[in-house]
């Protein structure tokens, strides 16, 4: 079933690419070059009045994030994004059973590059002119944007947001460039094809006969987003409302439906000086198919950011309600306090201080993070 939607994907995406061919020629010229966004993520922690004593106290890693386009004209590229971290520290395929992205005082925390994955999180093609964007293929449909690394609004708001975020999904966009917004629409199914499996280390493909939402084999799961700055003429305003829909794999199950909602003001005191808010709500009903598990998720965070420093004071909350034999509400809630500097153009590093509540078992972090970040 998934190699006949990929078929039908890529036939339809010829087709649309030959139409506009014809039709305008002079501005598909064949002009190929290659670009490269590249983020390096070196992460160091030690937790205090950690209770679990299986739990080590200090963790590390290092997360590589590498995206890259072969453009063949200003219209259609060939983009492949891939990611290489500890497989063992970040839970990236899903199973009936809720698990977080990242359990900050999980069992396996440790520095071990050997114990690194290296996964194809995008595989797609992808048309744009002046008001429409189009691709097909493997993509990550998104859902929010704290998960960007690059916001630097703490240690581990990235890593909270990925537990919502839409990521390894097969099928389309189609998106609809507006003036000052963005109107988009996604179809797809979970990947379950050997592109769902890692290099290096191996995270082992998806089981498609896991019965979790996205797996019903057809294309109807879907999301809805837009996007924006400058509404009602409010400068240096921007904003996201987002809806999805994950389609149930059994008769006994639920569509897993969620809500975002989010913002951040861009505050500028004088050309060094800047101030920024910001906040992202998403609530998630029928938790992997199961009627009545709900998740709430809050993330609100004011940035200062003057020459090359930047500080920020961050709050992170989830809220799961699960239903299995009893009502199991499980919470964490994380407050950072992070200074960071601009070394370079594309070296930073930032520290941070952390409370966190995980279930009821409080202790803290002080972590330090190095960010790379190169566009070639």
């Amino acid at each position: 079933m998934i190699k006949k939607i990929i078929t039908s994907l890529s036939l339809t995406l010829m087709i649309f690419a030959s139409n506009l061919n014809a039709q305008n020629t002079s501005s598909m010229n064949f002009t190929p070059t290659i670009t490269s966004d590249i983020t390096i993520l070196n992460h160091n922690e030690y937790l205090t009045n950690l209770k679990n004593n299986s739990s080590k106290r200090y963790n590390g890693y290092i997360f590589i994030e590498s995206d890259n386009s072969f453009k063949f004209n200003d219209n259609i590229s060939f983009d492949v994004n891939i990611n290489l971290y500890p497989d063992a520290q970040f839970k990236t395929n899903k199973t009936i059973n809720y698990q977080p992205y990242h359990n900050i005082a999980n069992n396996e925390r440790d520095f071990n590059l050997v114990n690194n994955a290296a996964i194809i999180e995008e595989i797609k093609i992808k048309f744009t002119n002046e008001d429409l964007e189009l691709q097909l293929g493997k993509f990550n449909p998104q859902f929010g944007k704290i998960y960007d690394k690059n916001k630097r609004i703490g240690a581990y708001s990235w890593q909270f947001a990925q537990d919502y975020n839409l990521r390894e999904k097969i099928g389309g966009q189609i998106s609809a460039l507006l003036e000052n917004s963005k109107l988009s629409f996604s179809a797809f199914i979970n990947d379950a094809t050997q592109l769902s499996n890692s290099a290096l280390n191996k995270r082992g493909a998806a089981d498609d006969d896991q019965k979790i939402p996205g797996n019903s084999g057809s294309l109807s799961s879907y999301s809805i987003n837009y996007e924006g700055h400058n509404p009602f003429k409010i400068n240096n305003l921007f904003y996201q409302i987002g809806y999805r829909s994950m389609s149930a794999s059994h008769e006994n199950q639920k569509r897993e439906n969620g809500y975002l909602i989010g913002a951040h003001y861009l505050y500028e005191l004088n050309d060094n000086t800047k101030i920024i808010p910001l906040f992202e709500i998403v609530k998630i009903d029928n938790l992997l198919g199961k009627e009545k598990s709900d998740a709430i998720y809050k993330t609100a965070s004011i940035q200062c950011k003057y020459s090359s420093w930047t500080t920020s004071a961050t709050y992170n909350s989830r809220k799961l309600t699960q239903i299995t034999e009893s009502n199991i509400t499980s919470n964490e809630d994380i407050f950072q306090l992070t200074i960071g500097y601009n070394i370079t153009k594309n070296l930073a590093i930032d520290l941070t201080r952390a409370e966190i509540d995980n279930h009821n078992n409080k202790f803290n972090s002080l972590a330090a993070n190095f960010i790379f970040n190169k566009k070639f």
